[in-house]
């Protein structure tokens, strides 16, 4: 009973092409990287802002600001510099076209 079922679905060819399509609508581990990425980018961008406003302000000196900003925006490049590097990567990867299984 078990065999006849297993049988049944390994010979189902829409059955395998819906299973295959929805094992690579997933995303991969690399994407997941490049989307925590992008938060953490967006989250030095607002801090950019909030120094910004405390340089205009005047609760912060002029050196203090240039310091922290180029800490941050250090940090910000080195975060947009990953993430191409995964965009590469993730654009050499082969998949596999659902006609071809």
């Amino acid at each position: 009973l078990v065999w006849r079922n297993v049988k049944q679905m390994l010979t189902n060819p829409n059955l395998i092409a819906k299973y295959a399509q929805k094992w690579q609508e997933n995303t991969s581990p690399l994407e997941d990287q490049i989307t925590l990425l992008k938060k953490q980018i967006k989250g030095l961008d607002e801090q950019v802002e909030r120094l910004l406003t405390l340089y205009t302000t005047a609760d912060i000196s002029e050196q203090v600001y240039r310091t922290r900003k180029s800490e941050i925006t250090d940090r910000r490049d080195k975060f947009v510099h990953e993430i191409n590097n995964l965009e590469n990567l993730l654009a050499t990867q082969p998949k596999l076209p659902l006609e071809k299984l």
